[in-house]
């Protein structure tokens, strides 16, 4: 009996019983059936330009008892860009299932409003790392420069380097001339990924103050891919020259 508890709790485990933040979802012909008619007629409602109407569908939805149809009601909620319902997606941010904190986080790049960024900033301390890193792409898409300071915090701290990754990565794809520094300070990062990420973003940002860092480590660091990414960053500033914001 000693050697086969183990092997029970082992499938138990797999399982994902004893995980209460994702529980198992209902069958999907149960969800079609029970759900799928209210997702469709929001739709259909919001596409006639009856949106208080559709919102009112939705709005239940998001505190179902299901993780499955909070999630869905959320997805729907970015494509339609509803605003309305911004302030229920903020407190989906403090859901207890991951999978609803990871479509929200990303949903509410989709919809775009400013006044997500109070919510998300205080949601960095989500215990995932792929929430935080949709939160770092979000407050860069969403805040840029006026959300450098969280941002340089999470690419010099957070303890996942997928999020610091990340979070150069969307330093980068915002261009951000003000986040020249921390990226400069990431290239010597303990990660190689990292590394190779803040270059790139170096490199899309275009600002020639980042040109000694990056020829450094184009030349010295012991990472061949990270060489590389600084090697195509000087190119890149050779060709466009200064493109910051």
């Amino acid at each position: 009996m000693a050697q086969v508890l183990p092997i029970i709790l082992g499938f138990i485990v797999a399982a994902g019983c004893g995980d209460h933040r994702n529980p198992p979802p209902a069958s999907q012909g149960e969800f079609e059936q029970v759900h799928g008619r209210e997702l469709s007629e929001a739709r259909r409602l919001h596409a006639e330009g009856k949106v208080e109407e559709s919102a009112a569908i939705l709005r239940p939805l998001l505190s179902d008892t299901s993780w499955q149809v909070r999630a869905s009601a959320i997805s729907v909620i970015g494509e339609l860009h509803e605003r309305s319902l911004l302030p229920e997606l903020h407190r989906a941010l403090k859901d207890p299932a991951l999978f609803v904190r990871e479509r929200v986080t990303r949903v509410l790049q989709t919809v775009g409003d400013a006044s997500s960024l109070p919510p998300l900033r205080e949601a960095l301390s989500d215990p995932d790392a792929a929430v935080r890193g949709n939160i770092a792409e979000a407050l860069a898409k969403l805040g840029g420069a006026t959300e450098l300071p969280a941002l340089s915090r999470l690419l010099q701290r957070d303890e996942d380097e997928s999020v610091r990754g990340r979070t150069a990565s969307a330093l980068g794809q915002a261009r951000l001339g003000a986040a020249v520094d921390p990226l400069v300070s990431a290239l010597g990062d303990r990660s190689p990924s990292v590394r190779a990420s803040a270059a790139e973003a170096l490199g899309e940002i275009g600002d020639p103050r980042a040109r000694s860092a990056l020829e450094k480590s184009a030349r010295s660091d012991p990472d061949n891919a990270v060489r590389a990414s600084a090697a195509a960053a000087l190119e890149k500033l050779r060709v466009t020259g200064t493109g910051f914001r």
